[in-house]
């Protein structure tokens, strides 16, 4: 593994590199830098936040991904709100001065499909309606691999060497509801039972 300095100019020169993220808080982990790791993870959800933003093609073509897919994934809030802070923050960066969450027949409209399909949000008068589908897509894309996951349990481990257990428990929830299906990834189911007994 790299020493910290030198991760850490990583991370700086390559802030949406993700996997430098994860090197330097496994790195500050093992010295028993705790708080430091925690912040480490966090800056490397955010890369990954911002990594499928910026590959997001808003189109009308986009496939759609109904509440339904969302399954495990609604009842958890860490990733509803990254999301929502992601957006908000590009929003920003675009010239938007604000932001707005249209569903029914409100978001049907702007989408132009018959249930939110097709275009992720929709701008008039510097504002994003930002639509169903952009949300539930997220939700998809983080589970196209095991990497946000992976985060969120380095995170609930490095919360349970704190002592912290309850934030612990929701990281490791958090991050067996993101697991991709089939995935051989039991780091936090493992981490959950041993809080649990």
């Amino acid at each position: 593994m790299t020493d910290i300095s030198t991760l850490e100019q990583l991370t700086k020169e390559n802030p949406l590199d993700y996997g430098y993220w994860n090197d330097l808080g496994i790195e500050y982990k093992k010295q028993g830098r705790l708080r430091d790791a925690i912040i480490s993870y966090l800056n490397g959800v955010n890369a990954i936040f911002q990594n499928i933003y910026l590959q997001l093609k808003n189109s009308k073509e986009n496939e759609f991904f109904g509440l339904e897919s969302l399954g495990e994934k609604a009842n958890h809030k860490f990733w509803l709100d990254r999301t929502i802070d992601c957006i908000t923050a590009y929003a920003k960066t675009e010239g938007i001065s604000s932001i707005r969450f249209p569903d029914g027949q409100t978001a049907i409209k702007f989408s132009d499909k018959i249930t939110y399909g097709g275009l992720l949000y929709f701008d008039q008068d510097k504002i994003r309606y930002v639509l169903p589908n952009l949300i539930h897509t997220f939700a998809d894309c983080l589970t196209w691999n095991k990497i946000y996951a992976t985060y969120l349990n380095n995170i609930g481990v490095a919360y349970a060497e704190m002592g912290n257990n309850d934030k612990a428990r929701e990281y490791f929830r958090e991050a067996i509801a993101f697991t991709p299906k089939g995935t051989d990834y039991p780091h936090p189911i493992i981490g959950l039972n041993e809080l649990n007994n």
